[in-house]
Order: structure tokens, then C-alpha cells, then sequence
């Protein structure tokens, strides 16, 4: 498993397996910088299949493989197509 950086070239999209107390989920992580929103670095992880609330719970997070680096997008819509395109893969990837 890979382990996250804090310099800008650690900074990507991610496959990842998230394990929390509601089991074990395949998740595309978002880690670096929120060009959309009101700045900074953020780490944010999209659980597949996931329906329980596990917000304030513990979860350990396992990175299988880098999917792209960050990107600005022109537009929200782009960036939800793209967010979109990096649930599938992950869940093709983690899949087989």
C-alpha cells in the first residue's frame, strides 16, 4: 500500500479501500488542494456502496493506486464528470 506525502507531487486522485465499522469499501480519494471551494488542502474519499453515516467514526484508509494528479476544472460540471469517471474506475479496479 501506498502512503500519502504533504508536497504538492503527492498530491492526486486515488483508489483506496476504506475500512470503517459499518466493513470495508472500495473509495476514490481526492487529496491536495479545493479549487472549487474556499481553498486549502483537503482529503476527501468517496465510499462505493456505502449507506451508513459513519461521519465522527474511525476509519483507516489503504491507497492502492494513484488514478491522476489534481486538476482545476473550467467549470462544477466538469469536475463532477470527472469525479464521476474516477468512481467507475476505482470500482472497476478494485473489482477484479
Amino acid at each position: 500500500a501506498a502512503k500519502l506525502g504533504t508536497r504538492k507531487k503527492d498530491f492526486g486522485v486515488f483508489a483506496v479501500w476504506v475500512s470503517t465499522p459499518a466493513g470495508k469499501f472500495p473509495g476514490a480519494l481526492h487529496y491536495g488542494p479545493r479549487f472549487h471551494h474556499k481553498g486549502g488542502v483537503v482529503c476527501e474519499v468517496h465510499c462505493i456502496g456505502l449507506t451508513k453515516n459513519v461521519y465522527r467514526k474511525k476509519i483507516t484508509i489503504t491507497v492502492v493506486k494513484k488514478l491522476r494528479a489534481t486538476k482545476q476544472f473550467s467549470s462544477i460540471t466538469k469536475l463532477k464528470k470527472a469525479i464521476a469517471l474516477d468512481v467507475k474506475k476505482t470500482a472497476i479496479l478494485l473489482s477484479s
